[in-house]
């Protein structure tokens, strides 16, 4: 290989690197907590590492199973927000427009977003 393959192929990795490094999963801890809302109203907060099925009013049923979330049924004409994916990170969320329902991941259990110690 001459010179300028080795430099490409050094581009190359730190590349790869840098776009590993940002595009990442967020981690999202032990604690990790399901945050529903409905009409803009916390309905609850679930421990994302405890499976259950939770009824959102007459109108959804969410799923907690092995880190996952999903939405298992609606009874929304359009359905969308049964077929989205389920979600495990941080950087999604299900939302179900016509009954005004959110389902995102957020921090850990007792996370008050206050910094665990302060550097002088």
């Amino acid at each position: 290989m001459k010179k300028k393959d080795y430099i490409f192929l050094i581009a190359v990795l730190i590349f790869g690197g840098i776009l590993w490094f940002i595009l990442r999963p967020t981690d999202t801890g032990e604690n990790a907590l399901v945050r529903i809302t409905v009409d803009g109203e916390l309905y609850g907060e679930y421990a994302l590492d405890e499976n259950q099925e939770i009824a959102i009013g007459n109108t959804n049923v969410c799923v907690i199973e092995d880190g996952n979330v999903y939405m298992k049924s609606a009874d929304c004409p359009d359905q969308i927000c049964v077929k989205t994916k389920p979600i495990h990170t941080r950087s999604g969320s299900i939302i179900c427009l016509p009954n005004k329902v959110n389902v995102e991941i957020v921090g850990n259990i007792g996370d008050n977003n206050e910094p665990d110690a302060v550097a002088r």
